[in-house]
């Protein structure tokens, strides 16, 4: 897949600028100047909902301390998806902010590179020293022993949110406390499109904290004691296989949330799709998002059994954002004096309320503002409960490796395998109709393709067309509930995009290779999908579906014969050329080149024994051919079947764009109405 691919080329850079910095790239060993005393530049971390919130919670006391010290801060927020690589960057260039936010984890990585100030009793004592600041959130400010590389800034820990109401109308008294509990919890509430946990299962850092908690709940270490790296021992495997079969096997986790990574499971609980998120302080999102607080509650994130605590009965790591300068600053009395502004009492009070996270200053979370039942929840889960993840200079490339590598599980765990029935198609394809993406493609507007998908289902509901004498019959129960049911993948099911409904120029392929539409149902679409810059391992093919069962004859057809045939007008001026033409157009060699160009089977016997077309999608077509195809009615009347039938299908699917009532009624009036545009017999 092109996702996993890229993955492993950004794991194989942070590789590469973690060493480039652990040689000396960053900067060297004295404290930075003060040639520009009046600026600093500052590199936010983006804590709240999107990077307009923080610009709105940060400026107001950066121009605050701009009054108070005559010093600009120029703010910049950047995404968590960019901040790690950028940061890498700046250590290896020189070329950085005077003040930066990073995250606790990358404390020890960033350390080892050289390029950030130490923390050492006289700076610390220049921002009213070490000692007033949480011992637990010390902890992951670098590698034990030495000087801390970083300052804590905002304290979190995980918990479990619950959505009351969902809870509610499930009579579910009360929040899960084992991974038992949660997954037979997640289970009453997953269903009706709603889900019972949400994930960001492209989020690597997310990843790597849900599964460091478990490891240490499996008794396990992704390092020895040494500091070497350890993935592999049965408890590491463990917690990550029962993290990702909360989706895999559990079926609480949305397929579709293999693909968050922006906090779209946040928003998802905000909205009643998702009961439960694990997840860091996650109260100040909630309100911005619109809930009230009397809205979601807050639990201790599970254990494997009994109570939280140390050890196996961790249920947390220590979560948080640390505050450091590069030594190369301009500026190094003025970044002094921003950290001891960020850290004071008052402001520590400020931007942890905005945040929802916990003051690291012991003073500020004495204040009443932190005094609330969520944020009780999560200093008892950091005092007593809570680990750190690994000091080791290792630490930012262990996130990405293994955050990939559950990344790539999840994605996994999406979809076992593509549906056999039209039940399990749009069942599939509500999975995968969510953020902006859709469940199956289609063409709307083609007259052609409209008629081929509703001759296949009424084949399907024992119907036809037109009756053996040849008349037209677009009116019987099956015919109309082929139509319908082929509709309703839109108006009913919503797992076709509005916008289908204009579709008339493949534009579902389109989508198809974007990534924005996962199942299109078509002939030899291969050549296609290559010319617009797929890989074939990027798709698969399947028979399409059928009522029930497998596919073959009669109700259980599931295609149309299609396909190109050659014609001669009968007044051409060259009838010997034309023939001349037409054989060598349907000669072997020309047959196995022009199919092969196109993705589509020859009709030539022995152009089929190629190596060419011995492909699993050509032999998916060909056995659909042989066994499970009908022909379209062989009738004079034919093209103005796929005309005026095609045209109802096409404004039936207006409608359903529309968010007009599609109805059996209103599929028969469409039908009627086609029906009386045929020739009289």
């Amino acid at each position: 897949m092109r996702r996993s691919r890229a993955a492993a080329v950004g794991a194989l850079t942070l590789s590469l600028a973690l060493t480039m910095a652990a040689c000396g790239g960053g900067s060297s060993g004295t404290e930075g100047s003060n040639e520009q005393p009046k600026t600093l530049t500052y590199w936010a971390s983006n804590q709240g909902a999107n990077l307009e919130v923080d610009k709105k919670v940060l400026q107001p006391e950066l121009d605050k301390f701009e009054k108070e010290t005559g010093i600009e801060v120029k703010l910049e927020v950047v995404p968590w998806a960019d901040l790690l690589n950028r940061i890498l960057t700046a250590t290896t260039s020189g070329q950085g902010p005077d003040v930066l936010n990073i995250g606790n984890t990358w404390s020890a990585s960033l350390q080892s590179s050289g390029a950030l100030l130490p923390w050492d009793a006289k700076n610390f004592e220049a921002i009213g020293g070490k000692d007033r600041f949480v011992r637990s959130a010390l902890g992951s400010t670098g590698v034990q022993g030495q000087d801390p590389a970083a300052v804590p800034l905002y304290s979190m820990a995980y918990a479990l949110y619950y959505n009351k109401k969902m809870f509610a109308d499930a009579g579910i008294e009360k929040p899960p406390a084992t991974w038992e509990e949660l997954a037979e919890t997640g289970r009453k509430l997953s269903e009706d499109g709603k889900w019972g946990l949400g994930a960001e299962g492209s989020n690597l850092s997310n990843n790597i904290h849900q599964v460091f908690v478990l490891a240490k709940q499996h008794g396990a270490d992704f390092f020895t004691p040494e500091g070497k790296a350890d993935f592999t021992s049965d408890g590491a495997v463990a917690a990550v296989k029962q993290y990702v079969d909360l989706m895999a096997k559990d079926k609480i986790i949305a397929p579709g949330n293999a693909e968050y990574a922006q906090n779209q499971s946040l928003s998802d609980f905000a909205k009643d799709k998702t009961a439960m998120v694990l997840w860091q302080t996650a109260s100040a999102t909630f309100k911005t998002q619109g809930m009230n607080e009397d809205e979601w509650g807050v639990a201790p994130a599970p254990v494997q059994s009994g109570e939280p605590g140390q050890g196996t009965a961790t249920n947390s790591m220590v979560a948080g954002i640390n505050m450091a300068v590069f030594k190369n600053t301009k500026n190094i009395a003025g970044a002094k004096t921003f950290v001891k502004f960020m850290t004071s009492d008052e402001e520590q009070i400020i931007l942890n309320k905005a945040y929802g996270s916990i003051p690291p200053v012991k003073a500020a979370q004495q204040d009443p503002a932190v005094d609330t039942p969520s944020l009780t929840v999560l200093r008892e889960t950091l005092a007593t409960r809570a680990a750190a993840l690994p000091q080791v200079p290792e630490e930012s490339q262990f996130e990405t490796v293994v955050g990939t590598a559950v990344e790539e599980l999840f994605a996994d765990a999406g979809i076992e395998k593509p549906p056999a029935t039209w039940e399990e198609l749009a069942e599939t394809g509500r999975k995968l109709s969510e953020a902006g993406k859709w469940g199956l493609g289609a063409d709307g507007s083609n007259l052609s393709n409209n008629l081929h998908q509703v001759f296949v289902l009424a084949k399907q509901h024992g119907a036809d067309f037109f009756t053996p004498d040849g008349k037209s019959d677009f009116t019987s129960d099956g015919a109309v509930a082929a139509v319908k049911q082929y509709v309703d993948l839109m108006a009913k099911d919503k797992i076709i995009a509005p916008g289908n409904a204009e579709y008339a120029q493949n534009q579902s392929l389109s989508d198809f290779a974007k990534d924005k539409t996962a199942m299109v149902l078509w002939q030899t679409a291969s050549a296609t999908f290559k010319t617009q810059g797929m890989n074939e391992d990027e798709w698969g093919v399947a028979p399409a579906p059928v009522q029930s069962g497998e596919p073959g004859q009669g109700t259980a057809t599931n295609s149309m014969v299609a396909g190109i045939n050659m014609a001669v007008f009968k007044n051409t001026k060259n009838i010997d050329g034309a023939k001349k033409f037409v054989k060598f157009m349907t000669s072997d060699e020309e047959q196995i080149i022009l199919n092969k160009a196109y993705g589509s089977i020859p009709p030539v016997k022995a152009a089929q024994q190629d190596p060419a077309f011995d492909t699993p999608s050509l032999t998916v077509l060909r056995e659909t051919l042989a066994t499970s195809a009908a022909a379209l009615p062989q009738v004079p009347e034919e093209s103005q079947f796929e005309t005026v039938v095609g045209t109802a299908v096409k404004e039936l699917f207006a409608d359903a764009a529309a968010g007009r009532p599609v109805t059996t009624e209103s599929v028969r009036d469409k039908l009627e109405k086609a029906q009386q545009q045929m020739p009289k017999k």
